[in-house]
């Protein structure tokens, strides 16, 4: 991750936990919240995970990928942002005026 993004997601992340959340799973709001400032900065498709235990296996597009830890006592807080590749389904289709590169034909 760029050193601006990596800069980007400390402050997003000191900025969410100072925020004071009433109801509802805290860090999916703090992860929510994060997850928005990267989307709103770079475009959608960003996932975030907020946690003190958690296991992840991402696939992430280049330098789009941070790992690290807020300290708040009593225990450490990990942060994991990333976004990811496009899946197949996503990625961009040619345009339907370019012949393709093979046609397979039958008889009926």
């Amino acid at each position: 991750m760029t050193d601006e993004m990596q800069s980007m997601a400390s402050e997003s992340a000191v900025a969410a936990f100072q925020k004071t959340y009433t109801m509802g799973n805290v860090y999916a709001q703090i992860a929510a919240t994060i997850r928005q400032d990267f989307d709103d900065k770079d475009g959608k498709g960003w996932n975030c995970v907020v946690g003190k235990s958690f296991g992840a296996f991402v696939t992430h597009k280049i330098k789009t990928y941070i790992y690290f830890s807020v300290s708040s006592k009593p225990s450490a807080c990990a942060i994991l942002v990333s976004q990811p590749l496009l899946s197949p389904t996503q990625q961009q289709k040619p345009s339907s005026n370019v012949p393709p590169d093979h046609v397979e034909m039958s008889a009926a």
